[in-house]
């Protein structure tokens, strides 16, 4: 294939691709849950002007594990407006902890972003999934 085709291609490709950005905005970029606090919460916001979209949340371990037995992100699943905020709290299990109390423990804060069905039949469509890194801090601790 000749450089021309080549740029030709590459030109007409790129014209009639639309643009993709992330429309579920968090307000950190890591989270610190102390034990002493019993909770913290984070703010997600839609910045899309004209479609609501569902943020699913959820709480992993290092190995990619999601965690049933100690921490959990409520609600799980919520629907977001245009332009709105909503806020996501992050607590104990029904008082369980399984988490060691002589050190910090890394964990990570998924919010998956799942947007709306569109109304062009042939349109391609991804959902954008955010990965905070949370650290759990014990009372036992000094820091």
């Amino acid at each position: 294939m000749t450089l021309f085709k080549k740029v030709l291609s590459v030109v007409l490709l790129s014209s009639v691709m639309s643009q993709a950005y992330a429309v579920l905005g968090l307000d950190r970029t890591r989270v610190i849950f102390n034990e002493a606090d019993g909770g913290t919460s984070i703010v997600v916001e839609n910045q899309d002007t004209a479609s609501s979209f569902l943020a699913q949340t959820w709480i992993e371990n290092q190995k990619g594990e999601k965690l049933t037995n100690s921490l959990v992100a409520l609600p799980f699943l919520q629907k977001i407006g245009p332009k709105q905020k909503k806020q996501i709290k992050i607590a104990y299990m029904d008082g369980q902890n399984t988490l060691p109390t002589d050190r910090e423990s890394l964990l990570y804060f998924n919010v998956l972003g799942i947007p709306p069905q569109g109304k062009e039949a042939n349109a391609v469509q991804f959902t954008i999934q955010s990965r905070l890194k949370l650290f759990y801090r014990p009372k036992g601790i000094d820091y």
